[in-house]
């Protein structure tokens, strides 16, 4: 008995070209042949849908199963002619909608990535992750990291211009 169910699922297993794996997926399974598909020398079927997808159809004992066989095909990327250069080698574009886009060369091809405006030049971002502590003549600057707080003390006349900065603003700070 057992020998018979593994004698079917031998033959189940081959279609009638004798390839093996003939159950397809049932995206791949087509139950007809498109009307405007186009037979092929080796009794395949070609066609093209709407989208410019490329299926090659194959007739099985179970029905027709087809596969992509080209993907659509895009243009590349290109920055557009319009496109404003700037110094460091990418490009700003606006497009009908009002939307800005900067371009840059990639070793990858073009990348296109929606604009934002850069910081201003003269406000410097203030840190707020280390911690000021004024002890009189010192000042202790603590910042937490993996391993715990890590911190250091200084001579509030020996203040770098960071350190310097960040003593200032944690006066300006109400607590």
């Amino acid at each position: 008995m057992i020998l018979f169910a593994a004698a079917g699922c031998m033959t189940a297993a081959t279609n009638d070209d004798g390839q093996k794996g003939t159950t397809a997926p049932a995206a791949e399974r087509a139950t007809s042949l498109p009307k405007d598909a186009t037979k092929n020398q080796d009794g395949t079927y070609s066609w093209i849908d709407k989208e410019g997808k490329q299926w090659m159809y194959r007739k099985t004992a179970a029905g027709y199963v087809r596969s992509l066989t080209g993907a659509v095909q895009r243009a590349p990327l290109t920055i557009p002619k319009d496109a404003v250069a700037n110094p460091d080698g990418s490009y700003i574009w606006t497009d009908k909608a009002g939307q800005k886009w900067a371009f840059r060369n990639s070793p990858f091809g073009v990348m296109k990535t929606p604009w934002t405006a850069p910081a201003p030049s003269g406000a410097e971002p203030v840190d707020t992750v280390t911690k000021v502590i004024d002890k009189g003549d010192t000042v202790r600057f603590e910042r937490p990291s993996p391993f715990g707080v890590t911190g250091y003390e200084k001579k509030k006349s020996e203040l770098n211009e960071d350190e310097r900065r960040l003593y200032e603003a944690s006066k300006a700070k109400p607590e």
